[in-house]
């Protein structure tokens, strides 16, 4: 009920709209570290290129599954040697009323993807450290600039095929 005038908002249509978290989980990890089955040493600095990966779908009424993926890999500082490659798809599924279908897939690929990376950051984190090597702490991923470039990339190639 809305206090100021007692009238219900998803009457009029002007529902606020609702998330929320039912789960998290690793969907599928892979930590190689190629640094120890080759009995090698890391004296300096390495390489490191991260790639992201976000992709949804409906998975019943109101309820959407997102899926990021994250693959880290490691080189050596001349680009050569491999050190290691973490490969992690983390998932999350989520109750999602009251937005425009619009307002949906921005909501997905940027708002559920910042909900579930504290816990990415966090498994990044441990795993490099428990894997021996000092602990990768991720910068923040402004998922928002990832999802505007996917945009500008899909309207250039829909350009180009026309």
């Amino acid at each position: 009920m809305n206090k100021s005038n007692g009238a219900d908002p998803s009457a009029s249509g002007n529902a606020r709209p609702k998330v929320k978290v039912l789960n998290q989980c690793v969907r599928d990890l892979s930590f190689e570290n190629f640094a120890a089955q080759n009995e090698k040493s890391i004296s300096s600095v390495p390489n490191i290129s991260f790639n992201v990966q976000i992709s949804t779908k409906e998975s019943g009424t109101n309820i959407y599954s997102v899926s990021v993926v994250l693959k880290v890999d490691a080189k050596s500082s001349n680009k050569e040697e491999p050190i290691f490659l973490l490969e992690l798809d983390y998932g999350g599924r989520f109750l999602v009323e009251n937005l425009s279908l619009g307002q949906l897939k921005p909501f997905l690929l940027i708002e559920c993807p910042k909900l579930m990376f504290p816990y990415i950051r966090r498994l990044v984190e441990d795993l490099t450290s428990e894997g021996g090597f000092p602990p990768l702490k991720l910068d923040p991923i402004d998922f928002g600039e990832l999802y505007s470039r996917e945009i500008e990339r899909a309207k250039s190639e829909a350009t180009s095929i026309a």
